[in-house]
């Protein structure tokens, strides 16, 4: 019998889950819809206002700071399960493994709020251009074109003209979001605010630190950028040109490899929360 890991029980706990928090998850959707409904809503007005027409580079623009902070904030709320004493014992008399339990919560918190995100967004833009249309009926209101992320309308314009950027930002996405789901199984109460916290201070002393051991030990290097495209040196050689592309790829992959990790360690921290809350 496979204890560690089975379909059947994943998707009973995944289940049971939607079945005990489907209010909780539709009152976050609801308040989802509502802040990006309200958010799209005052920019085209005061786009419309400015130059009388609307601006979909400035929605898009919008939409992914939206996208970026329910992304992080819905991330912290991995262990919401374990938040009460009641609800942990009823979690921890589940009968599934770490990793099932972990999996179903990792699935809800990235990629079910990515589903949710892009359906709220795509109602609440709807409902936008409704009202547009019927407010400035001289204009042509149009729903957010996604594409325009990563290619371009039939006038030349996007969002991110070159893809490399794109990536960056969402592996960047993905790094802050496994560090906000990370942050979650160390502190279940109030997790967004103590990870954000925490990890202010963590990057402060990170750059204290590089600076130092910049001074201290690279001659004739006294910033970071400095040391950087020497080490992208070592990596392509002197011969060949860096490039902005090359890079944010570097850092891209940087991202990938960091989430990765991030995501491991809080299973592993998730297991050991379990053993500690059951004694």
């Amino acid at each position: 019998m496979n204890n560690t890991f089975g379909i059947k029980r994943f998707s009973l706990v995944t289940g049971k889950d939607f079945q005990e928090n489907w209010k909780w998850y539709g009152l976050q959707f609801l308040a989802m819809f509502g802040i990006i409904a309200v958010v799209l809503f005052l920019q085209s007005e005061s786009i419309y206002r400015a130059i009388g027409r609307e601006d979909q580079g400035a929605l898009l623009v919008w939409a992914c700071f939206l996208f970026f902070g329910f992304g992080i904030v819905f991330a912290s709320t991995l262990m919401e399960p374990m938040r009460s004493k009641t609800k942990r014992t009823a979690y921890l008399m589940n009968p599934s493994s770490n990793l099932e339990k972990y999996v179903s919560r990792w699935l809800i918190v990235t990629v079910g709020y990515i589903i949710a995100f892009f359906v709220a967004l795509w109602l609440a833009d709807l409902l936008r251009v409704a009202i547009f249309s019927i407010r400035y009926p001289e204009g042509e209101s149009n729903m957010i074109s996604i594409s325009r992320l990563t290619s371009a309308d039939c006038n030349g314009n996007l969002l991110f003209y070159i893809k490399y950027h794109f990536g960056f930002l969402a592996g960047l996405f993905l790094f802050y979001q496994s560090i906000c789901v990370l942050g979650s199984t160390f502190w279940e109460k109030a997790s967004f605010v103590k990870t954000f916290a925490a990890l202010t201070v963590i990057v402060w002393v990170f750059f204290l630190f590089v600076r130092w051991a910049i001074l201290i030990f690279y001659t004739g290097l006294n910033h970071f950028g400095n040391v950087v495209e020497y080490m992208l040196y070592s990596v392509f050689g002197r011969n060949n040109e860096i490039s902005g592309n090359n890079l944010m790829m570097v850092m891209t992959g940087v991202f990938v490899f960091f989430t990765l990790i991030n995501w491991t360690i809080a299973f592993f921290r998730f297991r050991e929360s379990e053993i500690i809350k059951r004694w």
